[in-house]
């Protein structure tokens, strides 16, 4: 794909962070990998409407959302230099985490609420362990310590700690008791409320109360700052982001629909491919981007953009499926699988333990990633 620099006063940069995502995310957009793999884009999506193999259409289509993502990340910066904060969270909490949605709303829509639910899970899993790991360890890696500031990244851990709490009440409830799924419906449906009213305070604290926490206040020497550089167009960005956002949905359609084929040919769950393998590499770009973001010295801002990002899926997508289950009629709950809701509080607890300090190294990145 190719880029034009435009004048920088139609993309303003609101903060440092910004800029620093965006150069990386074009970077990786620009990236030799993302542009072969694009090939992948209208071989896979015209492969699902052909008699091909379930094993080619997933394995396609799951190639395509890689460089897709990383172009959707790359429209959802530049618009994010224009337009108002608000708006910058509403963009990243929908279309910054296409695939969770789109999976999740097609799953939904075919009575697969396991299926949206484990790609969920494995999201988060694969940021607060594999990327987490990955920033200490490329940070730290020839560094005797890395330290950081705890102000914020205590309270985004906190958060999602109490997040993690409440959105497994409902799985507790129905492991340790006889309840039918009808009496837990109505505590996903509080419990999906409960999560809304968080989110909505949540935004309060991040975009009034507590703004310069996350870098949301312009600085003079920001303002002044000359060297900002755009690479798209404002009405570009749009297009492509309308553009790849609707490839993803024709991607997550096809993979949705072969996943059980794919997954009985080569002999595993396809939980697991929910789990491990959608997010893995459909996310791929962005967690490199939030890991390269961390190598440069700027370990904060790679921790907060993770913990942020984990968040914002929590208490944006958990309570929309049970909304869209509501909407589909049907009995959506949010009863996780025991196993997943396990190994997701343990992460969670494994994490809070590596950052309360404030201090790590590259070998409890390691472990993270072993993890």
């Amino acid at each position: 794909m190719d880029y034009q620099l435009v004048d920088p006063s139609q993309g303003l940069y609101r903060r440092r962070s910004w800029h620093s995502f965006h150069m990386i995310n074009a970077q990786i957009s620009r990236s030799y990998i993302v542009q072969i793999l694009s090939i992948f884009i209208p071989i896979g999506i015209a492969a699902g409407y052909l008699n091909v193999s379930n094993q080619l259409v997933f394995f396609f289509n799951l190639l395509a959302l890689i460089p897709l993502i990383a172009w959707i990340s790359l429209s959802i910066t530049e618009l994010s230099g224009s337009v108002g904060a608000r708006v910058e969270e509403l963009l990243k909490a929908t279309l910054g985490n296409p695939i969770e949605v789109i999976v999740g709303i097609i799953a939904m829509h075919r009575g697969e609420v396991q299926l949206a639910q484990s790609v969920l899970i494995g999201s988060t899993l694969c940021y607060l362990l594999l990327t987490l790991g990955g920033c200490f360890f490329a940070s730290g890696f020839g560094k005797k310590r890395l330290t950081f500031d705890r102000t914020l990244i205590s309270t985004l851990s906190s958060l999602l700690m109490v997040v993690c709490v409440v959105s497994i009440i409902p799985t507790a409830v129905a492991t340790f008791s006889a309840a039918a799924v009808s009496d837990i419906l109505p505590i996903s449906r509080i419990t999906a409320a409960a999560l809304t009213i968080l989110l909505v305070v949540f935004l309060v604290f991040q975009l009034k109360t507590h703004a310069s926490l996350f870098g949301l206040t312009i600085t003079a020497n920001e303002t002044n700052t000359s060297a900002r550089t755009s690479f798209l167009t404002i009405s570009r960005a749009v297009l492509i982001l309308l553009v790849t956002t609707a490839c993803v949905t024709f991607c997550s359609i096809h993979l949705v629909n072969t996943i059980d084929g794919f997954a009985s040919a080569i002999g595993v769950h396809k939980a697991i491919l929910a789990q491990v393998l959608i997010p893995l590499l459909g996310n791929s770009t962005k967690y490199i981007a939030i890991i390269i973001i961390s190598r440069v010295n700027q370990l904060d801002m790679g921790i907060k953009a993770l913990i942020t990002s984990v968040v914002r899926m929590m208490l944006t997508i958990t309570p929309g499926l049970v909304l869209l289950g509501w909407i589909y009629e049907l009995p959506t709950t949010l009863i996780f699988d025991a196993f997943e809701a396990t190994v997701f509080f343990i992460s969670l607890m494994v994490m809070n333990s590596m950052i309360h300090s404030g201090k790590t190294n590259y070998f409890e990145g390691l472990m993270l990633i072993a993890t």
